[in-house]
């Protein structure tokens, strides 16, 4: 635990450099610039406990574990992680304004560390995106909107009306992909969270 705290640390000395211009989903032209809402379809019922088997990597190093995530209120959710034996490493509770942590383990107490879990859940669990822009192709439509700082693009499968893959960028690059398989009502069965720029992979496995 205490070299994977230590590891995170090299986050803050990176540097990533991109490309001037914006970025554009492939195989999708735009079609609409209207603004609408977004409903998130996962993780929305809150009288649902939704426990996921876990794996996570950062810079080598991984970590296998349960994530419990709960819808407490319209924006909240509570987010735990445990070991597979139950025991608690951090537990935390996020809504698009705001992030609280109840309780995390010391080798797990790193500022970069926590601002990483609050984006990626953040983004995650967003109640609904505010989307101004429409892509279609041939299989899927796209929305998009100014979200956290950066751009959300919604990836939509056309035939199962299935949000597939959520991309997050920042200055022309994608920094972090959601990728959603299984898809059953509020249930997604499997969730794989990338970073781009660092080595950092989840992957979620409903129990």
């Amino acid at each position: 635990m205490q070299k994977l705290a230590h590891q995170i640390l090299l986050i803050s000395i990176l540097f990533v450099f991109t490309a001037c211009g914006t970025y554009q989903p492939k195989n999708v032209v735009l079609t609409t610039t209207k603004s609408k809402n977004y409903i998130n379809p996962y993780f929305s019922d809150i009288t649902q406990d939704y426990v996921y088997k876990t794996s996570i990597e950062v810079f080598g190093n991984k970590l296998g574990g349960v994530f419990v995530i709960k819808k407490i209120d319209n924006q909240k959710h509570r987010v735990v992680l445990t070991t597979n034996f139950g025991n608690k490493l951090i537990d935390f509770e996020v809504s698009p304004t705001a992030f609280t942590v109840n309780f995390i383990i010391e080798a797990l107490e790193n500022k970069r560390l926590l601002k990483i879990l609050e984006t990626d859940f953040r983004l995650l669990l967003y109640p609904s995106y505010l989307v101004d822009k429409t892509f279609t192709g041939e299989n899927q439509v796209v929305y998009a909107g100014k979200q956290n700082k950066g751009t959300v693009f919604l990836h939509i499968n056309k035939t199962k009306n299935f949000l597939y893959k959520l991309s997050f960028t920042k200055k022309s690059k994608e920094k972090i992909t959601f990728e959603f398989e299984e898809e059953k009502d509020t249930f997604v069965g499997k969730l794989i969270i990338s970073h781009h720029n660092l080595p950092i992979l989840i992957k979620m496995i409903k129990i």
